[in-house]
């Protein structure tokens, strides 16, 4: 005869609860909202962060360049056609003995400050500019709007970048530049 073993499962109360209580997934679905938003909110911070570091950096590159065109041209200029805050209008010495006219104006309805040589193309030096302005100074280092007693010119404005939702401004003073080959009276 073939013994059979039969065995009884008996239940405990206590080791039959298997699972998570309701509280205890509360609290567990409170803890991971809380990293989560978290995360978001770093992951937003850097984004920002980045955005706002590349704006800085566009417009500090694109002012350099800007100052460099205009300062070359300046230390060659000998006379000034036209100058007022917005726009200077001035000749050169050009390349092999050739004399240019050069004129900057900065349009404030575009943001830009443009470049023309000779009459062609307008070029743009600098944009999203929201105030630009011509200072100009005599021999003596002191504030002029006389054509006859300019000397020296200095730039100052305002540039800003808007990248998604991020708005970045700019404040650029340059130094002054003299005009080199330029007789001037006082």
């Amino acid at each position: 005869m073939d013994s059979m073993t039969t065995t009884t499962a008996q239940f405990n109360k206590k080791g039959s609860k298997k699972g998570f209580t309701l509280v205890e997934v509360i609290i567990t679905m409170g803890l991971l909202t809380m990293i989560i938003a978290v995360g978001l909110s770093a992951i937003t911070f850097i984004s920002q962060s980045s955005t706002a570091l590349t704006n800085y950096t566009i417009m500090s590159t694109n002012g350099r360049q800007a100052l460099e065109i205009l300062a070359r041209d300046l230390r060659m200029g000998y006379d000034i056609n036209a100058a007022s805050g917005t726009a200077l209008d001035f000749q050169i010495y050009g390349k092999a003995g050739t004399n240019d006219k050069i004129v900057y104006q900065y349009d404030e309805t575009a943001d830009v400050l443009y470049r023309t040589i000779n009459g062609g193309t307008k070029e743009t030096i600098m944009d999203d500019l929201t105030s630009f302005s011509f200072n100009y100074y005599n021999l003596r280092r002191l504030p002029t709007t006389a054509k006859i007693s300019i000397k020296e010119v200095q730039i100052e404005g305002v540039l800003r970048r808007k990248s998604l939702r991020i708005s970045n401004s700019n404040h650029i003073i340059s130094a002054r530049f003299m005009m080199r080959n330029r007789a001037v009276s006082n």
